[in-house]
Order: C-alpha cells, then sequence, then structure tokens
C-alpha cells in the first residue's frame, strides 16, 4: 500500500511522440502511461515532442556516400536533435509549472539534459542502449569503426544513466546493456506493460486456411519481405497472411495488408484470428507486436534478437529462432501448425507470462511505488 502522501505527487512525463509511420511503439507506450495515470493519486503532465521541423529533419538525414561505411554519424545527429529538441521542452515545462519528478520515454531524451535531471528526480526508460542498438544493424552493417563512431553519444549516455535517480530498464536483456553502459547506474527492470483487458483471447473463427500474421512498422527490417518470399506459393494455397505496416507490401495472392494503428480494435481482432504471429526481425529490442500476440493467447515464431527471447519465457510462448536462419523459422511455423494442441499449450503459455509479468495495471502500481521511494529520497536528500 502506498504512504499517503501531503500532496499530489507533480510528474512530468515526456514521450518521444511520432517518429514516422515505420515506428509504432511510441504510440502504445504513450497510451498505456496516460491511460492508467489518469486515475492515480499524482498529478500528471504527459507532454510529447512535436514533430520534427524542417531544419531537424534535415539536420538528421542521411549521406548515402558515406552512410553505407557508417561515416556519416547518422545516428549521433538523430540523438542529438533528438535530445536538443526534449532538452527544450524538458526547460519550458519545469518553467511553467512545479514539478517533483520527470519520466522520459525513452532515454536518449535526456542526453543533454543531465543538468535538469541533476535537480529533478528523473526517471529514465530505457528499452536498448544506444550501443546494443546500433550493434544490431538495423539500418546499416555495423563497421569495425562504429562504436568510435558513437563515442559522443556513448559518452552522453553514461552521464544522463549517472544523473538520473533511476533508470527504468524494460528487460533484464535491457538491464545488462545499461550496467555496461554506466556502471554506477540505478537500475530497475520496469516494463511499461500492456492492457491486458483489451487484448485478449477471443474464439477463432472457422477458416479456410491457417492464418498467419505480421505486424511492424518497418517491413523490410522487421523481415516482412523475407517472409513473404521464402513462404512463396504456400501462400494463398496453403498459408493465408495478414501484414499490418504503413509501407509499401508486394501484392502476393494469400497476402491481405492492412493499415491498423497501433491498439486499433481491428488490429487485436488479427492477433486473436491468427494461428501464430511470425516476426523475423533481424533487429529489435523489446517488439510490442510480441507482447500483443502473446496477450491475445497468439504463439509467436522470432528471430532471437535483443529481449525477445526473454519475452517469450521459457517453455515459450512459441518458438525463437537463431537470427538468420529462415529455413528453421518455416520449420517452427509448419511443426505449430501441424500440431494444435502444442499451439494451444504455447498460447496459454503465452497469456500466463504476460499476466504474471507485463500486466499495465501491475507495471503503474510499481511505477508509482516507485516515483515515491525516489521522490521520498530527495526529500531526505
Amino acid at each position: 500500500m502506498l504512504r499517503r502522501m501531503p500532496y499530489r505527487q507533480r510528474v512530468l512525463f515526456i514521450n518521444e511522440g511520432s517518429q514516422g509511420s515505420g515506428v509504432m511503439g511510441q504510440e502504445a507506450i504513450g497510451g498505456v502511461l496516460r491511460a492508467l495515470t489518469a486515475g492515480a493519486a499524482i498529478e500528471a503532465r504527459h507532454i510529447s515532442l512535436p514533430t520534427m521541423g524542417r531544419v531537424a529533419r534535415l539536420a538528421t538525414r542521411g549521406v548515402p556516400p558515406l552512410a553505407r561505411l557508417d561515416l556519416d554519424a547518422h545516428p549521433v545527429r538523430w540523438q542529438l536533435v533528438q535530445a536538443l529538441r526534449a532538452r527544450r521542452v524538458l526547460r519550458e515545462e519545469l518553467a511553467r509549472s512545479a514539478t517533483d519528478l520527470v519520466h522520459l520515454n525513452g532515454h536518449t531524451l535526456g542526453l543533454l539534459s543531465a543538468g535538469q535531471v541533476g535537480r529533478v528526480p528523473t526517471l529514465l526508460s530505457v528499452d536498448s542502449t544506444i550501443e546494443d542498438w546500433h550493434a544490431m544493424g538495423i539500418w546499416r552493417a555495423p563497421r569495425p569503426w562504429s562504436r568510435a563512431s558513437l563515442l559522443p553519444s556513448l559518452l552522453l549516455e553514461r552521464r544522463a544513466f549517472a544523473a538520473a535517480a533511476r533508470v527504468l530498464a524494460w528487460t533484464e536483456w535491457a538491464r545488462r546493456g545499461v550496467v555496461r553502459a554506466c556502471p554506477s547506474a540505478l537500475v530497475a527492470v520496469h516494463h511499461p506493460g500492456l492492457d491486458l483487458e483489451r487484448f485478449s483471447p477471443a474464439p477463432r473463427r472457422e477458416r479456410e486456411r491457417p492464418r498467419l500474421l505480421f505486424v511492424g512498422g518497418r517491413f523490410r527490417e522487421k523481415g516482412g519481405e523475407e517472409l513473404i518470399a521464402t513462404l512463396g506459393g504456400l501462400l494463398g494455397t496453403e498459408l493465408e497472411l495478414d501484414v499490418v505496416t504503413p509501407e509499401p507490401v508486394p501484392r502476393v495472392d494469400g497476402v491481405r495488408v492492412h493499415r491498423h494503428s497501433s491498439g486499433a480494435q481491428p488490429l487485436v481482432d488479427l492477433y486473436q484470428q491468427a494461428d501464430l504471429l511470425c516476426l523475423p526481425t533481424r533487429g529489435d529490442a523489446a517488439p510490442f507486436a510480441v507482447l500483443e500476440a502473446m496477450a491475445c493467447a497468439t504463439p509467436v515464431v522470432a528471430y532471437d534478437v535483443g529481449a525477445v527471447g526473454e519475452m517469450l519465457g521459457d517453455p515459450p510462448g512459441g518458438a525463437v529462432v537463431p537470427k538468420g536462419d529462415m529455413p528453421r523459422f518455416v520449420a517452427e511455423i509448419r511443426t505449430l501448425l501441424a500440431d494444435p494442441q502444442a499451439r494451444e499449450r504455447a498460447g496459454a503459455q503465452a497469456r500466463s507470462r504476460c499476466e504474471a509479468k507485463y500486466d499495465a495495471r501491475n507495471s503503474t502500481r510499481a511505477l508509482l511505488a516507485l516515483m515515491e521511494e525516489v521522490s521520498a529520497g530527495a526529500e531526505r536528500g
């Protein structure tokens, strides 16, 4: 039970906001935090960064000849532009209204705000460190000199982690990355969670063929093209595939393309009706699509990247495949589709794991308790 405080704790939540149609997770996080802090015993202000202006977009644009060699400092420029924009918003909000605590989601927003972070207790929410994210090669292949090119951001990240009242690592995988980046950081494993009342199992309707589902804002990077090409002639004859993405998708028999936003009811229905979620992403930290499928008791077949294996648990709520092994990926799909009982067990395991570890109601209660603890420590200090 939370200690009664003589005032309503004043908490400023700053979200990274829209990063383009290829990034869908920020919408989910912001929506969960807004909904579940609305009835909490705090005074919550939720701010998202505005859409990038023309100058910011120019400053973060890649330089094609150098980008191929990872020599255009694109990641650092992107991170610094976002950090500058966040610092401006943070200063304005702290000047506008008294604030007891700040929550920054994601942590790179605080790269240039160590001064403010030191004055007002701040929580940094982290799904992946800068180095771990870049090492996956999602946007470009890492080079031997890539880490050196990231050095400005890595130094600022370490400083931000050290200044934060708490670093909220979404997963144990992320926690290990934070500790590597800054051994002195005060880290707690805390995932923002998912609305398990909205994302929940439902009876599956009759279908002519098994239904697979792919959900990803970054269609190519998440493996959508590879999945369709590999399934090839099975689509439209043995299998059907629903694809949810804002990006262009090749026209193929047996493939249905949807443009649903994060959390939309038609998207929930797709999760509930799918036999499997297939996500051969070669680079991801803690994809919400995995949790959303798991919450709907839909087994997941995915590459073992970032914290995906940790999220699926042991025994897994589906199957985890070594990155790049598409033949085994398809074999796991076939195995699960051929064994309805195994698929049902995996789906039940997936739902059970969400209830135990990723229920947003429990996550929010834990976050509020941590905020009270941080504020009490600041008062004593």
